[in-house]
């Protein structure tokens, strides 16, 4: 057992036992004074924009490769996890907004039966382009074992040298719209968490080219300052 398995069991364990002892349930919490074991770091695997982009532009000559690829496309556009994947269907979950925007709602299933949120965002041409290819309804069907098998052949083909999983697709969407300029709140309402701090500790990292941006308006702001200040002197 790993160390980030055990940290995760005592942390649900100091959770029941804390809450037992709150609502009287017990004479005291056994485990309060008991400290969470660190986990061992994750390795956070996400594509960049240039490697998102090559994705998209790639024709693999396997279709079955073709197929994995727009699984993760989708996925990537989406923030889908691989159980949402499987689940969505354009009839059940796709609807149009007030402003006349296509929309997606569709439950976590991780989270479905504990605290049931939905995952709301909007319905991306991408998205609807990846789902017209496979008939307009639902994207192709298969088993985790086989996506996360031939995602590592996609991985191969484009040369990426990442541990491509059915998750990196959620967190590429997360990070992409992050970097973006989106709001950690919105995209926590796209993903389908009850918290920001959720999505922002297990999804999103900051990547060079919004530090670089954010560096030229600093840059421009501090021009446009001193520029202001030479004309009021």
């Amino acid at each position: 057992m790993n160390k980030n398995t055990v940290a995760r069991i005592v942390g649900t364990l100091k959770t029941v036992t804390k809450e037992a002892a709150q609502r009287g349930e017990i004479d005291y919490d056994p485990l309060g004074a008991l400290v969470k074991p660190e986990g061992e770091p994750v390795d956070f695997v996400v594509l960049t924009e240039g490697e998102y982009s090559k994705l998209k532009a790639y024709k693999f000559g396997s279709q079955k490769i073709q197929k994995i690829a727009d699984m993760l496309i989708f996925m990537c556009e989406t923030g889908f996890h691989y159980r949402e994947l499987q689940n969505f269907k354009v009839s059940e979950n796709v609807y149009i907004s007030a402003s006349g925007q296509k929309m997606i709602s569709i439950l976590r299933q991780k989270t479905i039966k504990s605290n049931p949120r939905p995952c709301i965002l909007p319905f991306s041409e991408l998205a609807e382009k990846m789902i017209e290819k496979y008939g307009g309804e639902e994207m192709p069907r298969i088993s985790l074992e086989k996506l996360n098998s031939y995602l590592k052949e996609v991985d191969a083909i484009l040369n990426f040298n990442k541990n491509l999983t059915s998750k990196v697709g959620r967190k590429t969407f997360a990070t992409r719209w992050l970097n973006l300029g989106m709001s950690k709140e919105s995209i926590a309402t796209m993903c389908g968490h009850s918290s920001s701090r959720i999505t922002e500790e297990v999804y999103m990292r900051v990547q060079d080219y919004k530090v670089i941006r954010e560096m030229e308006e600093a840059k421009k702001n501090i021009f446009d300052h001193s520029t202001s200040e030479l004309i009021q002197d």
